[in-house]
């Protein structure tokens, strides 16, 4: 029975047992070669496993059966890009990105493999049409602020930095790159009176007194 084969595999999967995962799933993939379920789950199980290029083979195998799966062309381009095969994650996403535009994360991932593949202005677009639908993505807002840096976008990279401060008041460290911001563009007494800000938050951090 592919479903009981299936069932099982899934939970063991979720119990992080691989290897049993991979037996039963091969089994129900067997018994149903066109069952497309089977088929993403061992792509995960392989990705999991660090075997990135059977789990390529794996979401490949899947979109053969149905291309219309935004979830598994991003997981395809995800495991590109882990697999240091960023060139080839650009094409799936675009692909995921057609049939479903709202998917935060395959705008983040493909403003990552636009930088890495030197398309720095086409990567802050897609950085920041993943932020457009997930503002406190904190990941991107930092990717975002090395791509203002290395543009020279001085502004709009501490933006971002007064951004990551209010998403993380938590953090001092986020206060403190935002007065080190202002003071590399010789705005020295922006960057104290942001430093004193970081002081009444943050009285007993030594690193804001010695910023």
């Amino acid at each position: 029975s592919m479903p009981a084969y299936l069932k099982r595999g899934d939970t063991y999967r979720r119990r992080g047992e691989l290897t049993a995962a991979l037996r039963d799933l091969r089994a129900a993939s067997a018994l149903e070669p066109t069952a497309p379920r089977p088929v993403e789950l061992l792509g995960d199980v392989n990705a999991g496993m660090g075997r990135y290029q059977r789990a390529i083979e794996d979401y490949r195998r899947f979109i053969g059966l149905d291309d219309r799966s935004p979830r598994v062309l991003y997981k395809l381009a995800h495991t590109y890009y882990r697999n240091a095969q960023v060139w080839k994650a650009i094409e799936p996403l675009r692909e995921a990105l057609t049939i479903d535009g709202r998917l935060g994360e395959a705008h983040y991932l493909l403003g990552l493999c636009l930088r890495e593949t030197g398309h720095a202005q086409d990567a802050v677009a897609s950085l920041r049409r993943a932020l457009d639908l997930e503002p406190g993505m904190t990941v991107a807002r930092e990717e975002l602020v090395v791509l203002y840096d290395i543009l020279k976008r001085e502004r709009e990279s501490i933006e971002q930095l007064e951004a990551l401060a209010t998403l993380e008041p938590g953090r001092p460290e986020r206060l403190i790159r935002v007065a080190l911001a202002y003071a590399r563009q010789g705005r020295t007494e922006t960057a104290i009176a942001t430093l004193g800000r970081a002081a009444e938050r943050y009285p007993d951090d030594s690193s804001v007194y010695t910023a």
